[in-house]
């Protein structure tokens, strides 16, 4: 008992050491800062936590096999997941507690960190190890769902055109996206792409707004019907 309890106070430790030496890392600058930077920054974490959970996915599998084994050949192995479950256990902790007070869901933080903590102390280690896998395996398909969604918003902004043809009076000009203003008539022109959200006041023509809907034909637009950017 006194063994299995000390492994157990190790994982838990070690868990929680790791995550004072974070914080010690962790320095924020307040510095006003681009959307490109935002998305760039927003990718960086993603991946980070996608890295990290991937460990966490792969401690799990360790301590599954490790419970495996002991439950079919030598049982004293079984201690050797201990740690490993327990320094799991931590991050559990971490994640329902984020669950809880950032995303306000307390029911579902509350459920998820009950239904695989309680298998600890009630010795169902191989099944405690499983749990943590699939726990992990889920938040990771998570993290690549929101990788990939934020890259291919990112794209929508990124292949904007730089210059568009703005309407003033009845003379074309050619002017700096960025100095767009609120009521410009923009014209756009037979194979390019539109800059910003709008009402077609003059024309007809066929959009392709398959990068946003999916849809495999172009529509058509005619007067007051509403335009979207990046569609061509």
């Amino acid at each position: 008992m006194f063994i299995l309890t000390t492994l157990a106070i190790t994982g838990l430790a070690f868990g929680a050491w790791e995550k004072i030496q974070q914080n010690r890392n962790y320095k924020p600058k307040k510095i006003k800062k681009s959307i490109a930077i935002v998305k760039k920054e927003v990718n960086h974490t993603i991946t980070y936590k996608l890295k990290e959970t991937t460990k966490y996915q792969n401690i799990s599998l360790i301590a599954l096999g490790l419970t495996g084994v002991g439950a079919i050949f030598y049982a004293p192995i079984t201690l050797l997941a201990v740690p490993l479950l327990t320094y799991n256990f931590f991050k559990l902790f971490e994640t329902s507690y984020e669950i809880i007070i950032k995303e306000k869901k307390i029911m579902l933080g509350i459920f998820e960190f009950i239904s695989i903590a309680a298998l600890l102390p009630m010795g169902y280690y191989f099944i405690s190890a499983f749990a943590f896998f699939i726990h992990f395996t889920i938040i990771k398909l998570i993290l690549k769902t929101k990788k990939d969604a934020n890259i291919d918003f990112s794209q929508i902004f990124t292949s904007l055109p730089k210059k568009v043809w703005v309407l003033k009076g009845s003379i074309e000009l050619e002017i700096e996206l960025n100095k767009i203003q609120t009521n410009d008539i923009l014209v756009i022109h037979s194979g390019e792409i539109i800059a910003t959200d709008g009402i077609v006041i003059g024309g007809e023509g066929t959009v392709d707004q398959s990068i946003l809907t999916g849809e495999s034909t172009a529509v058509e637009k005619k007067l007051k019907d509403e335009a979207f950017a990046q569609c061509q």
